[in-house]
């Protein structure tokens, strides 16, 4: 009994902070094992992978599973992924009422499998609901892709009281993704992402624009833009306007000798082109913030379902008020017809044709 209790904590300061269980092995970790309590015996790394943590984890998860076998209404959510390697994975997160607590109840290997609507329900989420059990579950959700859409659908026909609902942050997510892809955003997009990529694979350019905007008073700083979330490309936007009076600093400074991938005439001040790229990037911000802010606010914890239809009619109201006649923002005609058209496609499909799909 002594020797469990350092070794939970050692398994929890291994696991929770995602060190290698080879680091036990070190010759710097056993002295400092042996500095702390020099009559604690660590175990060594292959005992730890092979069987400590195992034991630990099966443990965790029989009590969760009984812990979710008492609660009622609770939500079940599924979402499809890949590792590094990388190996496809599908992952199962539990959500509790009340708390609203989340719990990752499964990671599925997915690798070399075709991942179909039936292998989702039969070999992913069945196996999670045959532990909880069925009944207590009242919906489940995920994004609208083909195989997840009818994975869903054919959950809720197999259990007919779990209602079935697809995530609405990941319709907010696309509707970014296609005001990316209009014509009058797509160079400036292409701009940001070329300046960025530049900045952070120059070390010489960023540590002279990070002095330049601390001189400046700029508290933002670039950001990145990551693959699939296209909220990510508003907070880049965002930055890179933020920080144009730094950048025109550096590019104009003569002795810097910095030139940012061929567009430093998006930068100095005397080029027609600083105002045209400016007013893209604030004309692009009207539009896509509402989005990535009710994105935001969705993805907490104490978010509900009203909260869903508060924010999306709040996006359509901010919409309408940018592309007015008393807007300072002046977009092509075709741009406000294809930014109504796409907000009102993914409006409908969330909460006219897609909030549930029941029996």
């Amino acid at each position: 009994m002594h020797q469990l209790r350092p070794q939970a904590h050692l398994i929890r300061y291994i696991v929770c902070n995602g060190i290698p269980p080879s680091s036990v092995d070190s010759t710097a970790f056993k002295n400092f094992i042996s500095a702390i309590q020099p009559k604690y015996d660590p175990p060594s790394a292959t005992t730890l992978r092979d069987r400590l943590i195992p034991n630990e984890a099966a443990r965790l998860q029989i009590s969760l599973f009984e812990k979710l076998g008492t609660s009622r209404n609770l939500t079940l959510s599924f979402d499809g992924g890949k590792t590094r390697r990388p190996h496809g994975i599908y992952t199962v997160t539990i959500t509790t009422p009340g708390s609203r607590k989340s719990y990752l109840v499964d990671l599925n290997d997915a690798s070399r499998v075709s991942h179909t609507a039936r292998y989702i329900v039969q070999e992913v989420l069945k196996p999670v609901l045959n532990k909880i059990p069925p009944e207590n579950v009242s919906a489940v959700v995920s994004d609208n892709t083909g195989n997840t859409r009818k994975g869903r659908e054919l959950l809720a026909e197999l259990f007919p009281h779990i209602l079935n609902f697809q995530d609405c942050c990941h319709e907010m997510n696309l509707a970014l993704l296609q005001i990316n892809e209009l014509s009058e955003f797509k160079e400036m997009i292409q701009d940001v992402k070329d300046i960025l990529s530049f900045m952070h694979h120059s070390t010489y350019a960023m540590e002279h624009f990070n002095e330049a905007r601390k001189a400046l008073k700029i508290s933002t700083g670039l950001t990145r833009v990551v693959a699939t979330r296209f909220w990510t490309y508003v907070a880049a936007v965002d930055s890179i306007f933020q920080g144009l009076p730094a950048f025109s600093a550096i590019v104009e400074d003569p002795g810097l000798f910095i030139d940012i991938v061929s567009k430093n005439e998006l930068f100095e001040k005397q080029s027609v082109h600083v105002r045209e790229f400016e007013i893209k990037l604030v004309q692009y911000l009207a539009i896509t913030t509402p989005f990535a802010r009710a994105i935001k606010c969705l993805e907490s914890a104490s978010a509900t379902a009203s909260d869903v239809y508060a924010y999306w009619v709040a996006i359509m109201s901010r919409l309408e008020f940018v592309m007015s006649k008393s807007s300072r923002i002046k977009l092509r005609p075709q741009t406000m017809e294809d930014i109504r058209a796409i907000a009102n496609q993914r409006f409908n499909e969330l909460l006219e044709d897609g909030v549930m799909h029941q029996s």
